[in-house]
């Protein structure tokens, strides 16, 4: 029996193989990168549709209170009283029935001066528009169109603003409805399970095919750690060549996959031949038809 001699470690070395012990399994680890792949994907996905969600709303809601306020604009009983000193009497209440058939949250008429005739708020009736800020009707009063996100007295809201004009043309006042931000948020909650649903429903999919695919890793490597596979084949590589026989190894298809040094020695070959077919690389005789089976035989 030969003595092994004892192996003198360095302790910086020792450091370092304990420490990489600590980190998780090979199938661990790839269970934990294809999941943190999978929730940023989906959480990239999650917030574009978000996103686009929102924009998709209020783009709606910016067409729907366009379409109300041109209404609201043509509407001769409104472009009569607008000059009347009862004139709020007779548009508020038109005002109010178009609100609340359509869901706007308001739907707010002004004349000329820019003084409020009609508004969600009976204390706003009476008041000019121009005290609050980010009212700007002059461009409106000019004849132009907006849609878009405005502040108001109610709050934030996507609305539209356009002209009313009378019989001949001119602009005599202007109408302004929209949707508060609020409200869209609350029609943006209401819609986000269809949004998430098939997120989550891909995410956990996705998270089984993960852990599907890290259990088969897991079985292929029979639990090994690359290190561990790693020192095997060493072994393996210093076994197959220090030896004092040959070995050559073949796939089902008749090629050399393994060819050791002895071999290459007995047999007049060299590395070259690994992936060469049997019958043309190994001659004629007893060795290759042992080797592809026509006869039975060990040495």
């Amino acid at each position: 029996m030969h003595a092994v001699p004892r192996a003198n470690y360095d302790p910086m070395t020792v450091r370092i193989v304990t420490t990489s012990r600590r980190l998780p399994r090979l199938s661990t680890q790839i269970l934990l990168l294809q999941l943190a792949i999978i929730v940023l994907t989906v959480g990239v996905s999650s917030t574009v549709v978000y996103l686009h969600a929102r924009d998709d709303i209020a783009k709606r809601a910016g067409a729907q209170s366009l379409a109300i306020a041109q209404t609201v604009a043509t509407n001769q009983r409104i472009v009569r009283a607008l000059n009347r000193p009862d004139g709020a009497k007779i548009i508020d209440p038109i005002a109010e029935r178009i609100r609340r058939a359509t869901g706007a949250s308001f739907v707010v008429v002004a004349n000329r001066r820019g003084i409020r005739l009609s508004h969600p708020n009976p204390e706003m009736i009476g008041k000019s528009l121009l005290r609050d800020p980010g009212e700007n009707p002059a461009p409106i009063f000019a004849g132009k169109t907006f849609v878009g996100e405005q502040p108001g007295s109610l709050g934030r809201s996507m609305r539209a603003k356009v002209p009313i004009r009378d019989a001949r043309g001119h602009v005599v006042g202007l109408v302004s409805v929209g949707v508060l931000e609020r409200a869209l948020a609350t029609e943006l909650r209401a819609s986000l399970p269809v949004i998430l649903i098939p997120l989550l429903v891909a995410l956990t999919l996705a998270a089984a095919g993960a852990f599907l695919l890290a259990r088969r890793v897991k079985q292929q490597t029979f639990g090994l750690e690359p290190d561990e596979i790693g020192a095997l084949l060493e072994q393996r590589e210093a076994m197959l060549h220090g030896v004092r026989e040959g070995a050559i190894t073949v796939d089902t298809s008749g090629r050399i996959t393994l060819i050791n040094d002895e071999a290459q020695r007995l047999l007049e070959l060299d590395a070259l031949a690994i992936g060469g077919r049997l019958d043309e690389v190994v001659p004629e005789g007893r060795v290759r038809d042992v080797l592809t089976g026509k006869i039975e035989g060990q040495d």
